[in-house]
């Protein structure tokens, strides 16, 4: 309820239609496009009256909600301007909408990709926008961390200690690989906690794609069960 004399209402707006997007970090990387579809109510235009020439068109429309309208009313001595509902005179009905996602490379969750005034159609307020939110799904060798990336490969104790190269498969769909020095050559040990640093093999950075971050590999060292007692020896005259 208000008082007359003020400032004339503004058309308001319907809520928001929200979406989960479930992507995979390769979506992600690469950037995709989702062919989608909604189910929102739209009013039957030209419909409020059903005649000969439009009942065929009108056919599937029904009711619209309740309209809010202003009224005025005298109150104790004042003229009041009220809101209430009343039925609508528009008619309305169901329609499936097709939307195409368009997700940038490096997009991340919590990401949103607005349609504007797309939601549910009623009279006498504009549309709501369709929202849909980005949802990161969790990958089998990959974490990521803004826009680097982290993984952990597993090597027996022999790599660790003597050297090793690994390829695996990156987000890009390439091989990626990781190396220590050959064992002919001095060799740097791999310990728990040891890290390799691959420039540039992370997510590329949303709205720059040309920037991408850094992918971490971390390492899993399997230890033998048992040794025989040659093998110690040898290790106690190496060691």
């Amino acid at each position: 309820m208000f008082f007359g004399g003020g400032q004339k209402n503004q058309i308001p707006t319907g809520p928001t239609a929200s979406f989960n997007l479930r992507l995979t970090l390769e979506q992600l990387y690469s950037g995709t496009v989702v062919d989608t579809e909604i189910t929102r109510r739209v009013i039957c235009r030209g419909c409020k009256k059903v005649s000969d020439k439009n009942r065929e068109k009108c056919s599937r429309c029904g009711a619209c909600p309740h309209e809010t309208k202003t009224v005025e009313r005298q109150m104790g001595g004042f003229l009041v301007q009220q809101e209430v509902e009343v039925p609508s005179k528009e008619k309305c009905r169901k329609e499936v909408t097709p939307l195409k996602v368009e997700v940038e490379r490096g997009s991340s969750s919590g990401d949103t990709i607005v349609f504007p005034r797309m939601s549910d159609q009623s009279p006498g307020q504009i549309p709501g926008d369709v929202v849909f939110r980005v949802t990161q799904l969790d990958h089998e060798l990959y974490r990521r961390e803004g826009n680097d990336l982290k993984a952990t490969i597993t090597i027996s104790l022999k790599e660790a200690l003597t050297g090793f190269r690994h390829e695996f498969l990156h987000v890009d769909g390439k091989n990626v690989a990781v190396e220590t020095n050959p064992v002919s050559e001095a060799s740097d040990i791999i310990h728990p906690g040891s890290v390799k640093v691959l420039q540039g093999k992370g997510m590329p950075l949303k709205n720059t794609p040309s920037i991408t971050g850094n992918l971490y590999v971390g390492f899993h060292i399997e230890f033998p069960t048992t040794i025989s007692g040659d093998q110690n020896m040898k290790l106690s005259q190496v060691l």
